[in-house]
C-alpha cells in the first residue's frame, strides 16, 4: 500500500459526504490535523532527515484522540464500507507512524483494537470492553430526562386532581 494513494484516500473521504454521518465536525477537522502532522514527519523521515521540535508527551495527543474517537465511531455506529476503509487507512498510516516514528505500545494496541473490530476478529476481553462501554451510554440515556418532561408531569399531575 502506497502512503500517497493512502493520503489522498483519506482526504477523499474526510471531503466526502458520507462523513457527514459517521464522524463529528470536530472531529473532521482533528483528523485532518492529524493526516497533516502524520504526514510532515513521513516527508521528514523521507529525506533521511530527524524530526526536529518533537514531544512525545504532547505532539501525539491529537493522533490519539483520533483513535480513541475511531474507536467510538465504529463500536456505536452502524457498520459501512467506506467507514470501514477510512479506519483501516487512518490505523495503516498511525501504525506505520507510530512505527518509526513514536514507538509507542498504548498507540500500537489502540490501533490494533481497532483493527480487531473493523475485521469482526474481538477477543473476550474486547467483547467486555465494549460491552460495558454500551451498558453505561444506555443507562445514561435511561436516566435522562429533560427538564420538560419534569414540567409536564406537573402539569399532568394538576389536570388529573
Amino acid at each position: 500500500m502506497n502512503s500517497e494513494t493512502v493520503f489522498k484516500d483519506l482526504y477523499n473521504y474526510i471531503d466526502s459526504y458520507e462523513l457527514v454521518y459517521s464522524i463529528s465536525k470536530t472531529y473532521k477537522t482533528k483528523i485532518k490535523e492529524s493526516i497533516e502532522l502524520i504526514k510532515s514527519h513521513i516527508d521528514i523521515l523521507d529525506q533521511e532527515k530527524t524530526i526536529e521540535n518533537f514531544n512525545p508527551k504532547t505532539s501525539p495527543k491529537v493522533i490519539e484522540e483520533c483513535l480513541n474517537y475511531l474507536n467510538l465511531v465504529i463500536i456505536e455506529n452502524k457498520p459501512n464500507e467506506q467507514l470501514n476503509q477510512f479506519c483501516k487507512d487512518y490505523c495503516f498510516l498511525t501504525s506505520n507512524w507510530n512505527n518509526n516514528v513514536l514507538k509507542n505500545e498504548i498507540f500500537h494496541h489502540k490501533i490494533q483494537t481497532i483493527l480487531r473490530i473493523i475485521n469482526k476478529e474481538l477477543t473476550f476481553n474486547d467483547h467486555i470492553r465494549i460491552l460495558k462501554h454500551l451498558n453505561k451510554r444506555v443507562n445514561n440515556q435511561l436516566a435522562w430526562r429533560p427538564p420538560s418532561f419534569e414540567l409536564s408531569q406537573h402539569y399532568y399531575n394538576l389536570l388529573k386532581e
